[in-house]
């Protein structure tokens, strides 16, 4: 009995133990079981943008994000995923349930692509092409007044809702670059893929960003939009529009809806040189028949935000039996350049000489211009230039480019001057009948109107002048045949070239 007794003793001290042990295990056992709360569980949950899409990624599963346009940044903070969407905007979602994201604020700056997001004391911003930036507050709705007030939840998810509707459509692969032409580039997608002639494709550029003060990050920003031209079964050729610049490692998607091409303010491109010459002959009305005319002859260099160049501008020259001339202003010049307008100076030397029997005349002198431009210089913009000659005024041009096409312009030029006497007033036609402006194009103009060039000649008789020291002839009439000129209608051509460095 006492050792059946201590038996039973010890298997309930061991069974007293053993619950002892245990009883924490099942709490804890308890605690770790899964629950409704989504907030509860510990979940390594990331998020990753490839090709416009937003993937959720948990391990090896890869969850596609439903997003209202294809994404060219995101940022992922806590429970919070910030993303780009160029023109079209930018979104926040609440991931703090990653199977439910829920956008929580839409905004649209209107004029404005938004191209990635950096922190700044905790404080998300929105990085916008525009260069300047804006806060983005969970909290805060940014929408269009309307013509009615609306409750802040019902703004939100209808403009979401909106653009949803707004997606691209879709083609049955993701378009290449592969070759690039002056104004065209080559795609790795054609016929047998779903793309037809006059498809658009909006094209990104993947580029480094910098953060004030923060870490440099990785974003996309919208570079052009091209259009299919040509099609066969498996390659495209794609138009780029004026100011527009690609390269191979760009990405392509088929066109978002906000984004367009603007004939009157494209891109401004850079990096690259002109060479150009326009000639003016001249039917002279006033006079022998004979060679007369007006041109201009100018390179150019257009870096990042400047000018630089030599130009020749006018040129006037006249042949006949009697008369001869030849007049130019030539300068070198520069200044700033920038997408809306350009301002610069040059300086130079001026020559003009002419001769009628028996008189003849040379005159030199010094040169000092003002250059002005509105608008861009491969859109529409007005251009003045006007030159002093030994500090007196000497001539004035200028030229207003009105695009009509996204490869030709109608422009109306006209001007004149006292030194290189010369006068002009033109309606012309530029068009690229290479490439779209960037390297490798080629530009022709043409143009008709009416022009003049002159210069004096002969001596004054210093006993027979007026007040004005005009000479006189014998009965006190001033003297028309002092002057070698040329006047008439005339025409005009142009050639641009365009190359890179």
């Amino acid at each position: 009995m006492a050792l059946e007794y201590m038996v039973d003793r010890k298997q309930i001290m061991i069974l007293a133990v053993l619950a002892v042990a245990y009883w924490p295990m099942t709490a804890i056992t308890q605690e770790a079981e899964p629950t409704d709360d989504p907030a509860a569980e510990q979940r390594n949950v990331t998020y990753e943008m490839a090709a416009g899409t937003v993937w959720q990624v948990e391990g090896d599963d890869r969850v596609q994000m439903d997003l209202p346009a294809p994404a060219v940044a995101i940022l992922f903070r806590t429970d919070k995923l910030y993303v780009a969407f160029g023109h079209s905007g930018a979104a926040v979602y609440d991931v703090s349930d990653p199977d439910k994201p829920v956008p929580v604020k839409q905004v649209h700056p209107p004029g404005e692509q938004v191209t990635g997001f950096f922190v700044v004391d905790n404080q998300v911003w929105m990085r916008i092409v525009s260069t300047s930036a804006k806060p983005i507050a969970v909290g805060e709705i940014l929408v269009e007044p309307g013509p009615a007030p609306v409750a802040a939840d019902a703004v939100t998810m209808a403009a979401f809702e909106t653009n949803t509707e707004k997606k691209p459509p879709s083609i049955e692969m993701t378009p290449h670059i592969i070759g690039l032409f002056p104004g065209e580039v080559k795609l790795d997608v054609g016929e047998k893929h779903g793309v037809k002639v006059g498809d658009r494709f909006s094209v990104f550029r993947t580029i480094e960003m910098e953060t004030h003060g923060e870490d440099r990050f990785t974003g996309r920003e919208f570079a052009a939009v091209i259009e299919v031209t040509a099609v066969s079964e498996d390659r495209a050729i794609a138009m780029l529009w004026r100011g527009d610049r690609v390269s191979t490692a760009d990405e392509v998607q088929p066109v978002y809806p906000d984004h367009s091409v603007s004939k009157a303010f494209p891109r401004r491109l850079s990096d690259i040189a002109e060479v150009s010459a326009v000639i003016r002959p001249i039917l002279n009305l006033d006079g022998d028949l004979g060679l007369a005319g007006l041109g201009d002859l100018s390179g150019i260099y257009y870096g990042s935000a400047y000018f630089v160049g030599v130009r020749v501008q006018p040129i006037g020259f006249l042949v006949t039996g009697t008369e001869k001339m030849f007049g130019l202003n030539a300068t070198a010049e520069g200044g700033y350049d920038g997408r809306a307008f350009a301002l610069g100076a040059g300086v130079g030397v001026a020559f003009a000489t002419g001769k009628q029997d028996p008189g003849y005349e040379t005159d030199g002198g010094f040169v000092l211009s003002q250059i002005i431009r509105l608008g861009v210089a491969d859109g529409l913009n007005l251009t003045a230039r006007n030159a002093f000659v030994n500090f007196e005024w000497g001539s004035v041009q200028g030229k207003l480019d009105i695009p009509l096409t996204g490869r030709t312009d109608l422009f109306i030029e006209g001007g004149g001057g006292e030194f290189v006497g010369n006068s002009l007033g033109a309606l012309g036609v530029f068009t690229w009948l290479k490439g779209n402006g960037d390297a490798g194009s080629i530009g022709l103009s043409v143009s008709t109107g009416f022009a003049a060039v002159w210069h004096d000649v002969g001596d004054e008789d210093e006993d027979e002048t007026d007040i004005d020291d005009e000479p006189l002839n014998g009965d006190g009439e001033e003297d028309e045949d002092q002057n070698v000129m040329a006047i008439g209608p005339m025409v005009s051509v142009g050639l641009d070239y365009r190359f890179g460095f």
